[in-house]
């Protein structure tokens, strides 16, 4: 078997495997949402994402919810970073 015909397998094989696990997370995670919007739906009566939320508690920060694990995100550093990077290409 020639070189370029065995790394061709060998990519297209890779190619397939990361084909086949992205599809898997996918479906896995489509189903994960699918039941947390059924499952509220049922509790509540409306459908609404409870896996993951995202709220504004004050300017430039935001608490995150993920599985009922709380956490604040301060994107005021974040920001100015941002604006020296551009600052600094500008």
């Amino acid at each position: 078997m020639a070189r370029k015909i065995r790394f061709r397998k060998k990519r297209l094989y890779n190619l397939k495997i990361f084909v086949v696990m992205s599809l898997f997370f996918l479906i896995v995670i489509s189903g994960l949402v699918a039941v947390d919007i059924t499952k509220s739906y049922v509790l509540y009566g409306q459908p609404r994402l409870e896996m993951i939320r995202i709220q504004e508690v004050e300017k430039d920060i935001y608490q995150v919810s993920l599985f009922n694990n709380t956490f604040d995100l301060n994107l005021k550093y974040l920001r100015r970073d941002m604006g020296k990077i551009k600052g600094f290409f500008d």
